[in-house]
């Protein structure tokens, strides 16, 4: 019987809070339910960030000033889109304060059923977002300001956002590029964080002088500088490798036939030939580590490296051989 005391004794100690604890427990609701403790709710309401606290939309009497600092923070909800409302109910006011801890029952609560609230909101222009979309486009390009034109098309004429400190930031996309019609990714900031972020098609026209043949060049011809002028292009109609300065090309060779007119680009250039239609040279046969060299004749000029006919002078045959040097040819 003694030891069945001392057990039941031993639970009490265990499953019984102590007096202090429970001093500790009740301490939010006996500092709410003061005598003339009061929280009064107001309507509408106008905030200015992502979430509705009990702050925003309630005074505070006969509570103390650190129980109200615990109660002012306590959300109500999230807040309604930029320029929009959202409507809440006295309700959940109840409820929200009894998830925090504190005893709806024992606190005066007071107000409107339905509470409205809105969010604040500023406006982001077109204006401003083309001239932000314009200075990163003429930050970054190697176009020269007075050749380019920048049409810029932002879409909407005004942008909601968050009352705060706005910014707008231009980040390019995977496939921007600084010539022709592109997209750029616009981020508008609110004090520092990005309340929305949207893709801006933007036009960047390039007219500048590019360098065109004045006659008709036929494939191996040497250029000179006669068979070159200079003429305005819009950069958008011709090849990414046009040339812009005819030094780079005079007394290169052609490696096809370049119209008259037309923009000289860079993959239509080469060295000039190093072997002629007409000139012998040694056809060389590799096979096993053995060459064997043979006397031949070019049949079509080429420059280093580049694939020429050529006739086996001995046995009359054709064969194709990469250019060595002007002497050389390797069969392949």
């Amino acid at each position: 019987m003694l030891r069945i005391s001392k057990v039941i004794f031993l639970i009490l100690i265990i499953l019984v809070p102590a007096p202090a604890a429970i001093a500790e427990g009740l301490q939010d609701e006996i500092a709410v339910s003061e005598p003339g403790a009061s929280i009064s709710i107001k309507s509408p309401v106008e905030i200015g960030k992502p979430v509705i606290s009990l702050g925003d939309i309630a005074t505070f009497s006969g509570i103390s000033e650190d129980v109200v600092e615990g109660l002012f923070d306590i959300e109500v909800g999230k807040a309604p889109p930029p320029g929009q409302t959202r409507t809440l109910s006295l309700a959940i006011v109840r409820i929200r304060l009894r998830q925090a801890g504190y005893e709806p029952d024992k606190v005066t609560i007071s107000g409107p059923v339905t509470i409205v609230v809105s969010t604040r909101s500023a406006v982001v222009t077109c204006d401003e977002i083309v001239r932000a979309v314009e200075h990163y486009v003429k930050a970054n390009m190697p176009w020269n300001p007075k050749e380019v034109t920048i049409s810029v098309s932002p879409g909407q004429d005004r942008i909601s956002v968050p009352d705060g400190d706005i910014s707008v930031m231009v980040e390019p996309l995977s496939t921007t590029k600084l010539l022709g019609t592109t997209s750029v990714k616009v981020l508008l900031l609110v004090d520092g964080e990005v309340a929305k972020a949207f893709h801006v098609r933007v036009r960047i026209d390039v007219a500048k002088q590019v360098v065109v043949a004045t006659r008709t060049i036929q494939r191996h011809e040497i250029i000179s500088p006669d068979d070159l002028t200079l003429e305005v292009y819009d950069l958008t109609g011709v090849p990414s490798d046009v040339v812009f300065d005819p030094l780079l090309v005079v007394g290169m060779g052609a490696k096809n036939t370049i119209q008259a007119t037309r923009p000289v680009v860079l993959s239509n250039i080469q060295c000039p030939p190093v072997v002629l239609k007409g000139d012998l040279v040694t056809l060389e046969a590799v096979s096993g580590g053995v060459v064997v060299s043979i006397p031949g004749e070019a049949l079509e000029a080429g420059a280093c490296g580049e694939l020429i006919r050529v006739r086996n002078t001995s046995s009359g045959a054709i064969v194709r051989a990469r250019v060595i040097d002007s002497q050389r040819v390797q069969g392949i």
